[in-house]
């Protein structure tokens, strides 16, 4: 027997989330393990194997205790019978999990503006799967890791084995994930399994930059988001800058954006001076980041930043999610209304201005509500029509 787990996924009090077009479902263990599982030797096992998955707790005068996760998320695809996945059904477990992922960052760049949203995010790290192999009549189990060398321990048995929750994972107060994304992504695989497969890949990419381990440098977090703008735009492999900076210029630049003077290098030829939305001037930035990393240049950490006012690695996750839902909506025929990029300057009333709370930077404009304003708005007038 086999089960498919997502330790770190913080569930709370949600149920489960269902992919009915994937026959997939994760689903809260705590919540739901009795009403999922029936037979008693299988809960006893599970009970152990979930047990083993710790958080630390503090209880008060300094001192912190381990307690079992009770929150993880259980992959099931099709029954729930706890069999060993065939390779396809375990493409359709982690086809789930980048979906579940891509919901989760969308709501993240929504919320980046608060200065407590730590404590509401989740990192790639809440989205890491394990199999885990058992049986009701063994309680021997064995860790396999490794994709270079593949490392194997046997002999181990189950309860006696403690896997406690890094300290780089984020725990938040509530699950928080944005429907609308799930929903655009399931429309997308039953219309065009073209563009949803390069889409999924591309967020594929973004969980490798995501990851909120510090042994990730961030050099290889803005390759992987270039790489991922690359798959998502369908971006070709020569003049990749001149082509983002056309795509910010169609897809992203509104009337009311400020506009910059700046000057845009040529390799070896003399630079060009160029007047264009800051959007556009961020893509030209960021390739030359891009570029300088690529071969080798010396690089300040100050040149992660754009404009010496927000990560080229923030702004290239905006751009990603904003961009994922307006492909996706053009190419389902959607045009009622989009999510925006859009640039902010925001000074906090009564605030010094070294503020955590003072801001200026690119922000993700949410423009649902607006959008269900106006449509109720609508209706009203043709109501009052006589």
């Amino acid at each position: 027997m086999q089960v498919n787990y997502i330790p770190y996924l913080n569930m709370k009090d949600v149920n489960e989330v269902n992919f009915p077009d994937l026959t997939v479902k994760i689903w809260n263990y705590g919540l739901m393990k009795n009403a999922y599982i029936t037979d008693p030797d299988v809960l006893a096992r599970l009970d152990t194997i979930m047990g083993s998955n710790v958080h630390y707790v503090f209880q008060g005068m300094g001192t912190l205790a381990d307690e079992a996760i009770s929150d993880m998320g259980i992959i099931s695809v099709g029954d729930i019978d706890f069999r060993e996945y065939t390779d396809s059904e375990r493409k359709l477990a982690r086809e789930a999990r980048l979906r579940l992922f891509a919901g989760a960052l969308v709501w993240n760049l929504k919320i980046l503006t608060d200065v407590n949203r730590g404590h509401r995010m989740v990192v790639s790290e809440n989205f890491d799967m394990v199999w885990q192999g058992f049986s009701t009549q063994d309680d021997h189990f064995g860790i396999r890791g490794g994709s270079i060398i593949q490392k194997n321990d046997m002999g181990y048995k189950l309860g006696d084995m403690i896997f406690r929750r890094p300290q780089q994972v984020m725990s938040p107060m509530s699950f928080n994930i944005d429907d609308d994304t799930l929903g655009l992504l399931a429309r997308l695989y039953r219309k065009n399994k073209k563009l949803y497969r390069r889409i999924i890949q591309a967020i594929e990419v973004v969980v490798q930059a995501y990851y909120n381990d510090d042994k990730i440098p961030e050099s290889q977090r803005v390759l992987s988001m270039s790489s991922a703008l690359e798959t998502l735009f369908d971006i070709p492999d020569s003049r990749q800058r001149e082509h983002l900076k056309n795509t910010m210029n169609s897809m992203f630049v509104l009337p009311s954006d400020p506009k910059r003077r700046y000057k845009s290098s040529r390799g070896r030829a003399p630079a060009v001076w160029e007047h264009e939305s800051i959007k556009v001037m961020w893509a030209d930035r960021f390739y030359e980041l891009r570029s300088a990393i690529i071969h080798g240049d010396k690089i300040k950490s100050d040149d992660y930043n754009f404009l010496d006012k927000q990560r080229h690695l923030d702004i290239a996750l905006l751009v990603f999610g904003i961009g994922m839902q307006k492909i996706i909506k053009q190419a389902l025929g959607i045009t009622d209304y989009t999510d925006e990029l859009v640039w902010e300057k925001h000074v906090e009333a009564g605030e010094p201005p070294e503020s955590p709370f003072n801001r200026e930077g690119f922000v993700y404009e949410d423009n649902a509500l607006t959008y269900a304003i106006h449509q109720m708005l609508v209706k009203q007038m043709k109501r009052q029509k006589p």
